[in-house]
């Protein structure tokens, strides 16, 4: 699913960064620009430049162009396009990709209170790690490198009780998780733009000693 670099092509559900080129009147921060995509059922585009393939048209068509823009704050006449190509996954209906997670070490430093009350370790990323959460305490999910995204909001967080379980903890859209019952539980998180992107969780909730 990689994407070569330099080619403006992108598959359903994947990102890429888009970067300004050398004739730009200031290319030390994305954030001078506004950005823009001229179909959002196709692609959407981010403060940052950000591209994320959504594919969420609903014709036959395998492929769609979109454009995106990049208009200058300090004079709204210079404007930079690029045309991307996007291709919907056509393996959509197919077996789901399982994606790695892990727990409490996010990018901006915030962690869950079951690692700041010293209740429990970050949990690094991996295949299907061990998850444990002191009933009342919280988590954060963290994706790992083979996401398609970053973003948490990009998933739809849902628990899942499967037969024999006994535990139960909710999730924020966010992919904040709080133990409200002991026992064990599943957390699933679908890719809102591929659902075939997911990522399951599988959390022991313990008491609260």
């Amino acid at each position: 699913m990689g994407g070569e670099c330099g080619v403006p092509v992108m598959t359903q559900g994947f990102t890429r960064i888009c970067y300004l080129g050398i004739d730009a009147p200031y290319v030390e921060s994305r954030t001078q620009y506004n950005w823009y995509s001229t179909d959002t059922s196709v692609a959407i585009v981010s403060n940052f430049g950000t591209i994320t393939a959504t594919a969420l048209w609903t014709s036959e068509e395998l492929s769609k162009k979109v454009i995106i823009r990049a208009v200058y704050k300090n004079d709204i006449t210079v404007v930079g396009e690029i045309e991307i190509t996007v291709y919907k996954d056509t393996n959509a209906s197919s077996t789901n990709i399982i994606k790695k997670y892990g727990m409490d070490v996010r990018q901006d430093g915030t962690i869950g209170t079951e690692v700041s009350s010293g209740k429990g370790p970050t949990i690094i990323i991996n295949d299907n790690p061990t998850v444990t959460i002191h009933k009342g305490y919280t988590r954060l999910v963290c994706l790992g490198d083979d996401s398609p995204t970053n973003i948490i909001q990009h998933f739809n967080w849902t628990t899942l009780q499967e037969e024999g379980d006994t535990g139960y903890a909710l999730v924020s859209q966010y992919g904040t998780i709080t133990g409200t019952v002991e026992g064990n539980i599943t957390i699933k998180g679908t890719y809102i733009y591929n659902p075939r992107y997911v990522v399951y969780i599988r959390i022991t909730v313990l008491p609260n000693v």
